[in-house]
């Protein structure tokens, strides 16, 4: 997200036009320094760890439920 991205979703948040729980400037606000440090440098993959927890909740990339039919390793 671009600094100029990021400050029109904190409008719309002052703004009330978006929920806090999805507007994207908020969704790393309570995660640990040392785990955005990690994924600042690139050693934890996001996109790949939203896939699972996807998967974790039936679900395929669109969000649609598609049932449990993965096997969490």
């Amino acid at each position: 997200m671009t600094r100029k991205e990021m400050k029109d979703w904190n409008a719309k948040a002052q703004a009330g036009t978006v929920k806090d729980e999805l507007n994207p400037a908020f969704i790393l606000s309570l995660t640990a320094t040392e785990l955005l440090s990690k994924i600042a440098k690139g050693e934890i993959n996001l996109q790949e760890l939203a896939k699972r927890e996807l998967e974790n909740r039936g679900q395929n990339i669109d969000g649609v439920w598609v049932g449990f039919k993965y096997e969490i390793e």
